[in-house]
């Protein structure tokens, strides 16, 4: 979480670790990350979940200028070191709305800060032009505009599945999460 390249770094460590084909799957700025590291040889495939998708050049900053903000993105606020968290009051209710009030309480108090400058990073590789490609869109996603979801799961040609979850559809939609990640794990 503190740069684009360090993230990429970390995720084509653990994958060269492995020992066969692996499937990379990104939720929000994960997203980023797995369409650079799923460039590494090991991954079959990709699954976005509720995540961006950028191409080759594009930034997180300039893909989310064109288009409204979220309640969630009104909320992020940076600490004096330029990391960036959702304020924990507004948390539960823009990432967290269909998870109980205090399993979002929990989240807001263990989210995990990122560097403001990963957002302005370009993207250098988007996988998905190369591999097969999921997309689990969460229609109630407070984070990540659904609409802004709908343009990347078309334009990366995934095979969707809505959820009417929120921004941690992870955890609320865990079984359809899995049932994604299954499908893309029979890629041969």
């Amino acid at each position: 979480m503190t740069s684009l390249a360090d993230d990429v770094a970390a995720t084509n460590a653990v994958l060269d670790a492995q020992d066969g084909p692996a499937v990379l799957v990104g939720h929000s700025w994960g997203g980023v990350v797995i369409g650079e590291a799923g460039n590494n040889a090991k991954v079959a495939s990709l699954v976005y979940v509720s995540a961006f998708a950028p191409d080759k050049g594009e930034t997180i900053s300039a893909l989310a200028a064109s288009g409204p903000a979220t309640p969630g993105v009104k909320a992020i606020r940076p600490d004096a070191k330029g990391y960036l968290t959702i304020d924990p009051a507004v948390f539960p209710s823009a990432v967290a709305g269909d998870l109980p009030k205090e399993i979002g309480e929990h989240l807001a108090a263990h989210q995990m800060p990122i560097n403001h400058t990963a957002f302005d990073a370009p993207a250098e590789v988007a996988a998905w032009h190369d591999k097969p490609s999921w997309y689990v869109l969460s229609s109630k996603d407070l984070v990540l505009d659904p609409h802004a979801q709908a343009f990347f799961a078309e334009r990366i040609k995934a095979k969707v599945t809505t959820v009417e979850g929120s921004h941690a559809s992870l955890a609320s939609h865990a079984a359809e999460v899995a049932a994604v990640i299954e499908a893309a794990a029979g890629v041969k």
